[in-house]
């Protein structure tokens, strides 16, 4: 019997049965044409590409590793003395050095170790040192090593000649700078502005206070468009001028996030998920009371939403009217104290009486209720975290409220620079101790550039020099109009892009991995940037640069660093080993003290405007790859499916399933691809025409757009990728809109999503070809890749997710009769109780769904970027993936992740029906491919259950002995310098799949040869795959699954624990711990 007879006879009732887990809305309804693309494994209706597309694709090749003329031979080290972290510098050909260093950010820098081969950097892990990482590392600073040799980097000097840029030359530049400064310096500096971008670093802020010093009319703009303007209005609101609120999520029991995407878009973010993943961690059905609760307001759909136990949708504008709600609610209902250190009676009536509580639906109120009282009756142990899109009143009454909740100082703390003195004013009463005046608030960046827009427009502003950032696309509509009016713009930057193609001057900036620099991250932790390779274009640091506006002449980066910090020898080298300068942190409030008035004030602010289908809420948010366009150009980040909606290569307006159908929206899947009709957005008289995608849990009446897209100088990569919504932005990449129309342009557009590729069918007799479904024990019972229970129900019955769901093997069912062991596909030729067996274990409850394993995968394992196109015929080539699965109401789900590689099966199906035998099974329990033998017949793919096999339908790699077209040819050059050289480049017509990092096994075991111990016996902890290792909340457990004290053992003895398709015996030894819910009891329901 085939496959295909086999679902003919399968009962109705079993074959269409609606998933408890769905991916998306198609494969909710589970129609024809949702069939026919999860059915149709390999496309058939291949055609040839354009000349154009074809052009397209072969710059994406070249761009995903290349950079265009220079070869490896140009490797040059830095010549000031830069020092690993883990021994002394000595080059040992194949044996790669690591060194520490920081990625700057506008949310604060994050610490790196950079892995480096022969003066190489190719790959980058978190610092374990620096506590922003604690050795984890996002997707942007995974991504951040192929910007180093990004082809479409700036290359030199550029002048604009003729209305155009035109290439110049460094000692040009250096003539027009000194000729710039000189006459500056004659009217001290008057008219001439600065605008820098929001990443905090020392010694460039030291410079710029020196160019100020030196040129006192000059002026500072500080500008992001990632800045965080209403997180540090509210904070200062509360604390005085300077305070930033951390917080501390492994005390936390109770945790209300207000559209704060902590685990994503916010600062701290690693050590965020860090904190609640270890809130998470069960080990038994006894631990369920130790759990954390995650609640979560919102009215897009964020990656911390994602995972909360209890979610309330809510407009966005309507946020701050259910908080002061729950404030009455906390004080009045629940009974709780009000601190002293807020004042007395008096002062709580009047801070309460000032509140204006949103309406709120009955489903608002319950959800409302049952959270008060949770958090009142978790003092101490709750916190409520406000996001960067809601105005600066809601974070002012949030901290106000986790004050009140008894937080101050354990699920939160609050930091002021060290410079911060403020007055002394006397208090009230005779005796009464003196108290420190709060200190004046900082004027916010998105003030700044509105100064600078209206100095511009003005005429006062002649010279502007922009070092970082790309304004002309991100500081909104009307920027770039204004800059044109200043009589000479100098643009510092990686890539020549919009902003420098409006310049009069650019000059391309090093990468961080080139330069010596410095940075601070959000607690104000100093780390040094040291570089791992000489400039490869012979760029300039940004301090270097600066160096000539306060000297006249370039001084080297690293004497700038050094004069900085003034450090002995001894200091400086722990500085450079550890990637940490001590004693540079912000100082902590002692103290829980709140200004109350100004608090009142900015709350008195927040309105509920009208939201519905005729004025709908329109929230704009930076995108969580590609942010607010900076990495556009970043191959491996467009290709990244985004965690909630799976979009590849584009971006879209969210729409959730109610308006679209009020709509008559027609959306749907299609062979691999997702047919879009485009819509337009109209907004304050601005509008844009933008392609829709239907995701579930979305407010019914808010859409969602990302920034970061419809660049036009982005490179190869980024140009004409998405669409741009430049024209809705005031200069931030957090903004909520009301009054917004929605209408349809009458085009349907072609989305690459990836939610239903490689899709595992719910319906077991799917994959068995030989099997009677006539008498099948339990027909009707599907399976669950992903499995979950509640917190309640996990404690009751502990073994429930680990028994799979139909009770029975279904290869031990032979000729209608139910076998004493499942029958054996493959004959083992090796005994896996004995030696070192590798296995690895997935925590759902740990996993949040970032993505940053596969990027990790994607660096450590040279696989390549295949473009948009190939994406939409499912050809892309990601070695994990990430499975977003929806439950419940199709408006209001529930969601989870999980991560799918290969399982490594011990009975694996994909070995015997490979006819040359290119995957074998080794001695340590590994599915290996044997690259040389691989004729490319996909019989393999074809015969996995979880779809996680990879063919190379083209050749990415420059190998194989095949003909390259020249252009191609050129831009592969050095692609090399990216790669991992322990890892062998594939070429077209070979399969590929994950290997659990068997180059880091291999790597252990010769460290282990020449300390004199056994490779065959390595400690636990001794390997680790590059997914495991970057994850930062420790999901990932990898080891020898035959030493009984190993991590990973241990995790597979977990009740939770459970192995994805037991019932076809094919043994896997990559296994799951279902997810656990800690439902409120009030709202279980």
């Amino acid at each position: 019997m085939t496959k295909r007879e086999l679902i003919e006879v399968v009962p109705e009732s079993t074959a269409n049965k609606a998933p408890k887990y769905w991916k998306s809305l198609d494969h909710l309804s589970f129609g024809s044409d949702y069939q026919d693309s999860a059915h149709r494994e390999f496309l058939t209706e291949l055609k040839e590409s354009t000349g154009v597309q074809r052009r397209d694709m072969l710059k994406l090749m070249g761009a995903s590793f290349a950079l265009a003329g220079v070869s490896t031979a140009c490797v040059r080290r830095p010549e000031e003395h830069i020092l690993p972290y883990a021994k002394q510098p000595e080059l040992v050909p194949g044996v790669p050095d690591y060194y520490a260093t920081v990625i700057p950010g506008a949310m604060g820098a994050e610490g790196l170790l950079v892995e480096s081969h022969e003066g190489r950097p190719t790959k980058i892990e978190g610092n374990p040192s620096h506590y922003a990482s604690g050795g984890a590392s996002s997707t942007h600073a995974q991504a951040s090593v192929l910007e180093l040799y990004d082809p479409n980097r700036s290359t030199g000097p550029q002048k604009r000649e003729g209305g155009a840029l035109k290439a110049s030359d460094w000692a040009s530049y250096d003539k027009a700078i000194a000729e710039l400064v000189s006459a500056s310096s004659k009217n001290q500096g008057k008219g001439l502005a600065f605008l820098v971008d929001g990443s905090e670093q020392p010694t460039r802020d030291r410079l710029l206070k020196e160019v100020q010093a030196k040129l006192p009319q000059a002026k500072m703009y500080r500008w992001d468009s990632l800045s965080l303007n209403n997180t540090q209005a509210g904070a200062e609101t509360v604390f005085g001028g300077g305070a930033r609120v951390h917080y501390d999520l492994a005390n936390a029991k109770r945790i209300l996030t207000l559209e704060a995407d902590l685990f994503a878009l916010s600062p701290e973010s690693l050590k965020n998920a860090a904190d609640y993943a270890s809130g998470r961690r069960l080990d038994s059905g006894e631990d369920v009371g130790e759990m954390n609760r995650l609640y979560s307001v919102e009215g897009l759909y964020s990656l911390t939403g994602t995972n909360a136990d209890h979610r309330l949708r809510l407009p966005s504008s309507h946020i701050g009217g259910f908080l002061q709600a729950l404030a009455l609610d906390l004080f009045n209902n629940q009974k709780l104290a009000w601190p002293a250190s807020l004042g007395d009676e008096s002062a709580k009536a009047a801070f309460l009486g000032s509140f204006k509580a949103g309406k709120l639906d009955d489903k608002a109120n319950k959800f409302l209720t049952a959270l008060a009282k949770d958090l009142a009756s978790h003092g101490g142990a709750s916190v409520i975290a406000v996001g960067e899109h809601q105005p600066a009143g809601v974070h002012a009454l949030a901290a106000v409220l986790n004050i009140a909740l008894e937080g101050f100082g354990e699920t939160f703390s609050v930091s002021v620079p060290k410079s911060a003195k403020p007055a002394v004013e006397a208090a009230e009463g005779e005796d009464a101790p003196a108290q420190p005046a709060f200190a004046a608030a900082a004027v916010s960046a998105s003030q700044q550039l509105n100064n600078l827009k209206d100095a511009l427009g003005k005429g006062s502003v002649k010279t502007l020099v922009v070092l970082g950032g790309n304004p002309a696309v991100t500081a909104g509509a009307g920027f770039a109009e204004a800059m044109a009016k200043a009589s000479s713009v100098i643009h510092y930057g990686l890539y020549a892009d919009e902003t420098a193609a409006l310049s009069s001057w650019h000059a391309p900036l090093t990468h961080f991995l080139e330069a010596w620099g410095d940075a601070r991250a959000y607690d104000g932790q100093a780390s040094v940037i040291q570089p791992l390779i000489e400039p490869l274009h012979g760029a300039r640091s940004d301090i270097e640069l600066l160096s000539q506006w306060v000297g006249g002449k370039l001084t080297k980066g690293h004497e700038l660093v050094k004069a900085t910090w003034s450090l002995g020898s001894k200091d400086w080298r722990a500085a450079l080993h550890d990637g940490l300068l001590s004693n540079t942190n912000r100082e902590e409030l002692k103290t829980a003290r709140a200004n109350l008035s100004a608090v009142q004030g900015v709350a008195a602010k927040l309105s509920a405007p009208e939201v519905s289908s005729t004025a709908i809420e329109l929230v704009i948010t930076p995108d969580l790859k590609v942010l607010d366009g900076r990495h556009s150009n970043l191959g491996w980040l467009q290709e990244l499916p985004d965690p909630i909606t799976k979009l590849t290569w584009d971006n879209a307006v969210l729409v959730s399933p109610a308006l679209a159908k009020q709509m008559g929206l027609t959306n749907k899947v299609a062979k691999n691809a997702y047919n879009a009709e485009e819509l337009k957005i109209e907004v304050n008289g601005n509008s844009i025409s933008i392609p829709s995608f239907v995701l579930p849990g979305l407010a019914e009446n808010t859409v969602v757009v990302h920034t970061g897209y419809g660049r036009q100088r982005a490179g190869d990569i980024g140009d004409g990728v998405g669409v741009s919504v430049a024209p809705l932005l005031s200069g931030k990449a957090y903004e909520v809109l009301t009054g917004a129309k929605l209408s349809r342009t009458g085009k349907t557009l072609i989305l690459a999503s990836t939610q239903d590729h490689f899709s595992m069918d719910n319906n077991p007799y799917q994959e068995i070809t030989h099997f009677n479904s006539d008498n099948a024990i339990n027909p009707k019972k599907d399976r669950n890749q992903m499995r979950s229970q509640t917190a309640s129900d996990y404690k009751a019955n502990p073994k429930k997710s680990g028994k799979h769901d139909l009770g029975v093997s279904l290869l031990q069912v032979i000729n209608n009769k139910l076998s004493e062991k499942p029958i054996q596909m493959v004959d083992d030729p090796f005994d896996y109780n004995q030696g070192q067996q590798w296995g690895m274990t997935i925590d759902l409850n740990s996993c949040l769904g970032c993505g940053a394993c596969i990027v990790a995968c994607q660096a450590e394992n040279n696989i390549p970027v295949v473009g948009r196109e190939q994406v939409l015929m499912g050809r892309e080539l990601h070695w994990n993936r990430s499975d977003r699965y929806f439950s419940g109401d199709v408006n209001d789900p529930t969601t989870g992740t999980m991560p799918v590689s290969c399982l490594h099966c011990e009975n694996a199906p994909c070995e015997p029906v490979c006819p040359v035998a290119a995957t074998v099974h080794g001695t340590e329990g590994l599915n290996t491919m044997v690259y040389n033998r691989c004729i490319g017949t996909r019989y393999c793919a074809n015969n996995c259950p979880v779809k996680t096999r990879r063919f190379n339908y083209f050749d990415y790699s420059d190998t194989g002995n095949v003909y390259v077209p020249e252009d191609k040819s050129n831009r592969l050059i050095i692609k090399s310098m990216q790669h991992n050289p322990d890892v062998t480049v594939r070429y077209r017509g070979v399969m590929e799949k994950c290997t659990y990092c068997t180059q880091r096994i291999q790597e252990a075991k010769m460290v282990a040869k020449r300390k004199g111990e056994d490779p065959r016996n390595l400690p636990d902890g001794a390997v680790t795959p590059a997914c495991a290792q970057t994850c930062a909340t420790g999901a990932v457990s990898f080891g020898n699954i035959n030493n009984k004290k190993s991590q990973v053992a241990k995790m597979k003895k977990v009740d939770r624990n459970y192995e994805l398709l037991k019932e076809l015996n094919i043994r896997p030894r990559t296994s799951y711990l279902a997810k656990v819910r800690n439902l409120n009891p009030e709202l279980a329901s």
